[in-house]
This record gives structure tokens, C-alpha cells and sequence, in this order.
């Protein structure tokens, strides 16, 4: 077993933080299981750069993500099957910055009908009992009246690390009404604007609202606000972002299983009230990233430029 310790700074010098993934062999796996491929390895690198993983010597490929720097300048080296140190492949993953790991996005801008995803995965949204449309802080949006929704027919899995975020806004606190949920019903993991429960604040439950796994937020209102839940699987840790700030977070959720994406709930969490800007990710954003989405309040929309 050999210690490597990374210390990784971009062309000007400037320390990167960012999830470093050692993958033994040539061919990397880049969906959502990565970490299942017998001797990989992931170290998150802190904001100084800084961090250490140990290693059986042998051929390793790395993926570098959540980068914050200009990764056509990092490099990192580690142990071959001699034990000698050599450098080790870039591949993937590195410099995406927010198309890194993006499953899907919806603007929800459109008037009605399929609201189709943005990055052109083929993940589009169909609309059950005609999904309106509004305009809000930061623009368009889809509007819910508390008895309809949109869904993908595609499945995802909220077993494995995600982010899923959005802008949303419901005309009353009260309730449990979600805004963007993953699961196949009636268990979702569920991003809500409000949950009475908790004092009517945004919340984010990553499992079914029966096993009391429920992250409240800020003081429930009648405003937009931008949301973000992230679900680490490697750490059990989920967390909830409002306006860009994290708020709250809770160890070892009990996770809910595969099934659709939904926008504006789905029976018993209906929403009524505006939704915009919904993304999906396969990994967990970091906390600038989710602040990047909010803009200060103008929002960020794919392609992020």
C-alpha cells in the first residue's frame, strides 16, 4: 500500500478543490456506480488543495471533478506496478464544471405541452392535466394549479450521489407540496418550498415523508426561491441550499428507490404555485456551484454561460 498526497494549484498558481477518482486499468466507468469498480478510489480534495488516498501499486487512471481551476494544467502522479511514481492520465469529468455529471435540464419556459430538456439527453418532461405557464423572478416558468405535474418516462436513481435543483415558489406555506421529486410513488425523495411541519420552510427529504427524514430550511413565504438538495451516497449525507446558501443537512437518510423525475408533486405532495430552472446531476455539486445556479437571485440556466 503506498500514500499518495496531492496538492494540486491551476497555471497561476491558485489552489483547486475538487473530487479526484483513481480508476485501477485504462477504462474508467463514468455513470453513476463509478465507485463500485473493485479498486477505485475517491478523495476529495479540500479548498486548499490538499488531501492524501492510499493505493495497492499498479496502473491507475484519474478523473478529476467538481474542478474549480484550469484543468488542462493538472497533473498529478501516482505509483505504477513497480511502485515508481509516474503521471498519471486526465481523462474526463475535469473542466465540465456544471455540464460535469449533468443528467438533464428544463427551463420550463415553454407555454405548455412536453417542456423539453435543455442539454438534448432526451430526458424531456410530459404534461399531465395541462401544466400552465407564468412568469416570475427569474423569468418563465411552468405554474402548477395543485392537480397537475410533469414527468420523464426515464427512470433515475436516488440511491446514487445526485443534485437536483431548482427555482420554485408556492402560493401558500402550508402543506407538504413538491416542487422536484425522484422516486416511483408513492416514495419519492421530495424538494418542497414549504412543509407546515417544520414551520412552513423549504425542505429537502431524501426518502418517503414517513420516515421522518426531513430537512427543514428558512421561514416558509409566497416567494420564488432557488432550491438545491444534494444526496452524497458514499457519505449518506444529504443537504438543502436555499438562495444559494446551505442551511441544513442530515447524516444516513433512508433513501428511496429508482423511479421518474417529477415536477410540481405528484399525489398527496401537489404543488400549487411556479417552478423554473430544474437540473439533475449524477454527483454533488459544490457549495459555489450551487450558488453559481442562483446568481443572485437572476438564475443560471444551461448552457451556464
Amino acid at each position: 500500500m503506498i500514500t499518495v498526497h496531492i496538492c494540486l494549484s491551476d497555471i497561476f498558481g491558485v489552489a483547486v478543490a475538487c473530487e479526484v477518482i483513481f480508476y485501477p486499468g485504462d477504462t474508467p466507468f463514468f455513470n453513476g456506480a463509478a465507485l463500485a469498480v473493485s479498486g477505485a478510489r475517491s478523495i476529495r480534495l479540500d479548498a486548499g488543495g490538499n488531501g492524501s488516498v492510499t493505493l495497492l501499486p499498479g496502473h491507475y487512471t484519474v478523473r478529476f471533478l467538481e474542478i474549480t481551476g484550469n484543468t488542462d494544467t493538472l497533473h498529478i502522479l501516482v505509483p505504477n506496478k513497480e511502485g515508481v511514481y509516474e503521471l498519471a492520465e486526465l481523462v474526463g469529468g475535469g473542466g465540465e464544471g456544471l455540464k460535469g455529471g449533468l443528467l438533464a435540464f428544463w427551463k420550463l419556459d415553454e407555454d405548455g405541452g412536453v417542456r423539453v430538456d435543455a442539454t438534448g439527453n432526451g430526458n424531456d418532461l410530459s404534461s399531465t392535466n395541462g401544466v400552465g405557464y407564468d412568469v416570475e423572478l427569474p423569468g418563465a416558468g411552468a405554474w402548477f394549479d395543485g392537480n397537475n405535474y410533469l414527468s420523464t418516462q426515464q427512470n433515475f436513481d436516488p440511491t446514487q450521489s445526485y443534485t437536483m435543483s431548482c427555482f420554485a415558489m408556492a402560493t401558500s406555506a402550508t402543506g407538504y407540496q413538491g416542487a422536484v421529486m425522484l422516486g416511483p410513488g408513492p416514495t419519492y425523495a421530495v424538494l418542497s418550498p414549504t412543509f407546515e411541519n417544520v414551520g412552513g420552510g423549504p425542505c429537502f427529504n431524501p426518502s418517503d415523508v414517513t420516515s421522518l427524514v426531513v430537512i427543514p430550511g428558512l421561514a416558509g413565504d409566497t416567494l420564488p426561491h432557488f432550491l438545491a438538495a444534494t444526496y452524497d451516497a458514499n457519505t449518506g449525507i444529504g443537504t438543502l441550499h436555499v438562495d444559494g446558501q446551505k442551511t441544513a443537512l442530515a447524516l444516513n437518510p433512508i433513501v428511496c428507490p429508482p423511479g421518474p423525475l417529477w415536477v410540481g408533486g405528484g399525489p398527496g405532495n401537489f404543488l400549487t404555485g411556479w417552478v423554473a430552472n430544474v437540473g439533475l446531476w449524477n454527483r454533488v455539486l459544490l457549495d459555489a456551484e450551487i450558488a453559481q445556479l442562483y446568481n443572485n437571485g437572476n438564475g443560471l440556466a444551461y448552457p451556464f454561460a
